[in-house]
């Protein structure tokens, strides 16, 4: 029986490896440490086929080292007291261990002492997060090194070379379709070349149409950043057709309510909190159900969210106080906001003088520290230009109301402007010197 391609095409050697330009290109730590000949105990992590067992076997070629492979889901005891004897001897021995993240306690314990001595030098490879999935004791004696998806540009010329080098007779526009279609996998991209090479294109549906976009490349963020920029324009078509696009080139629906639950804290906020709340709902749901429904809840979100009214003021506050801490604005909590709920405090840390403000909500005292008595991190998002037939429309309204009670959501009707964008461009006339608004809302042009 012959090598399937994913084997029989595994690079051997550094220069023919693919993709990983953060770890084997030129001053990057793999590379480095071939070039010094100097190896410790790592974790790969990454998804299928982004080649974490082929640089382990480069790293153990280069280093002129003894590839030893094992799963952890089925190596016992037995076998690794062998390793770890064998390896005592050598001092030579490279283990891989597969889906590191299902090691027992038993097993770990085994391999430890080795790893800390430096008897044994082990790579684990894995495709959930270490940081949440692999035992607290290896981590810490490993450096973990992220896999990314391959590029769909990486992955053709990948099978282009093998094309060329075994003269296959896959043309190069399925190879093109081959390295969209794989989802950032190389050795689904080999598996399906076999394929093709001995059934033909035509019997795989999925190459009967072209590829939407490179999900893995920049164009996955290009649309991510897309739809987000609709919804903050209130432009509800838009945004439905970015979700369309970016379904149907294979994004993860879960990112695509992730990023909208994002947008309703960020672009909205308290100007309509239900956002929030139907942003976690719908993200719940497209956990739960998954395509194709999904798509409908997504949907719904898009379109509540285009049509809502926009305040960027939470991330604008939090992050101009961010800013203020970063820039040294750091000082102590006023001493009457100090905890008191032990003994001698007001003596320990001099917590006293707070008035309690649910019994005496119109006693005026100080939060913030002294030293920014006064600051101001929320506030209203203002705009910074109103074009000139946008004002005229506003203003030519305006002047037959002047005097009068007005109503910002009559206003809003009869202009079609939506209302929060009606507040926001009244602020800026008032702010700009042109009308005046009272308390009970009388309109006053000025001259």
């Amino acid at each position: 029986m012959k090598k399937p391609f994913a084997e029989k095409f595994r690079p051997e050697k550094l220069e023919d490896f693919i993709g990983q330009k953060h770890l084997i290109g030129e001053n990057a730590p793999i590379k480095k440490f071939i070039e010094q000949k100097h190896i410790q105990s790592m974790i790969f992590w990454g998804n299928p086929g982004t080649g974490k067992t082929t640089l382990a076997r480069i790293i153990s070629k280069e280093m002129n080292m003894l590839f030893t492979e094992i799963s952890a889901t089925n190596s016992g005891a037995k076998e690794l007291k062998d390793i770890v004897k064998k390896a005592s001897l050598s001092k030579n021995i490279l283990l891989f261990v597969d889906e590191i993240h299902r090691f027992n306690k038993l097993q770990q314990d085994i391999l430890l002492p080795s790893i800390e001595k430096g008897d044994l030098v082990m790579i684990g490879a894995t495709t959930e997060n270490p940081a949440f999935s692999v035992n607290k004791a290896i981590l810490s004696r490993c450096l973990v090194f992220h896999f990314e998806p391959l590029s769909s540009e990486e992955i053709f010329e990948g099978l282009k070379k093998i094309k060329e080098k075994e003269n296959l007779k896959t043309s190069t526009e399925t190879l093109k379709k081959i390295s969209f279609f794989c989802g950032g996998d190389f050795r689904k991209a080999l598996n399906y070349l076999e394929a093709i090479e001995v059934t033909g294109e035509d019997a795989f549906e999925e190459f009967k149409s072209n590829p939407v976009y490179d999900k893995h490349s920049d164009e996955h963020f290009n649309h991510a950043s897309a739809l987000q920029k609709s919804l903050r324009g209130s432009d509800a078509d838009a945004a439905i057709y970015y979700i369309a696009k970016m379904l149907e080139a294979g994004e993860d629906p879960e990112f695509i309510a992730r990023r909208m639950f994002v947008c309703a804290a960020e672009d909205i906020g308290n100007e309509d909190p239900f956002a929030t709340v139907l942003a976690a709902a719908v993200l719940y749901a497209v956990k739960n159900l998954g395509l194709p429904e999904a798509r409908i809840h997504l949907a719904q979100l898009a379109i509540y969210l285009a049509k809502a009214e926009k305040s960027n003021e939470t991330i604008v506050s939090i992050d101009n106080a961010i800013n203020d801490i970063r820039n040294g604005l750091i000082f102590d909590v006023p001493d009457h906001l100090k905890d008191t709920h032990y003994k001698d405090a007001d003596k320990i840390s001099g917590a006293k003088g707070y008035i309690y403000s649910h019994s005496n909500p119109f006693e005026k005292q100080e939060f913030l520290p002294k030293q920014l008595k006064n600051k101001r991190y929320v506030k209203h998002s203002e705009i910074t230009n109103l074009s000139k037939e946008i004002e005229e429309k506003i203003m030519n309204k305006l002047k037959t109301l002047d005097g009068e009670r007005i109503n910002l959501e009559d206003l809003s009707i009869s202009l079609n402007i939506e209302k929060w964008k009606m507040k926001k461009a009244l602020r800026y006339l008032i702010k700009s010197g042109k009308i005046k608004i009272t308390r009970d809302w009388i309109l006053h042009i000025k001259k």
